[in-house]
């Protein structure tokens, strides 16, 4: 069960309003999940440099894939 901070909140209202999918809603929240579960904080208090070692340890540690990468990369651009 996702746990609703103001961010996240926020951030649902922004994708409305930017007329995104509900699967995209979903798709991106996970993806604060996953950010937020890295760090074992919440993602109202991190910055920049944590959305980058997320980023470069899905990249260098995990192997993930481009798409993931670049979607996981969207979303933080939304925040």
């Amino acid at each position: 069960m996702w746990f609703m901070t103001v961010f996240k909140e926020k951030m649902i209202q922004d994708m409305k309003l930017r007329n995104f999918s509900s699967r995209t809603q979903v798709c991106y929240l996970r993806h604060i999940e996953h950010f937020e579960k890295f760090f074992d904080s919440d993602a109202d208090s991190l910055n920049s440099d944590h959305i980058r070692e997320f980023l470069a340890h899905a990249i260098d540690i995990r192997n993930l894939s481009t798409g993931y990468v670049n979607q996981a990369y969207r979303f933080q651009i939304l925040c």
